[in-house]
């Protein structure tokens, strides 16, 4: 977490591992470690974040971000960890 400590949470580093790594086992192709876009591209926000970034209601929030775009998983304090759209 030192290249880009404000980017993620340990453990939403940890989720976005994981998904790598199942992308990788499914493709049989390894993936280029690329901080930058990794940071480009996925996005760790709490549902207040998320009300305010993309003005979805706070009840409809965790709905609509999964009908957006690719939600990899929720860590423990609630804040969702998906890829940008």
């Amino acid at each position: 977490n030192r290249l880009r400590p404000d980017n993620f949470s340990y453990e939403a580093l940890e989720v976005l591992f994981e998904h790598f790594e199942h992308m990788e086992e499914c493709t049989g192709q390894e993936m280029e470690f690329e901080v930058i876009k990794i940071c480009c591209e996925w996005s760790e926000s709490s549902v207040g974040e998320l009300v305010e970034m993309y003005s979805y209601p706070a009840d409809d929030a965790e709905f609509l971000l999964n009908k957006s775009t690719l939600v990899v998983g929720v860590v423990n304090d609630g804040r969702y960890v998906y890829q940008q759209f």
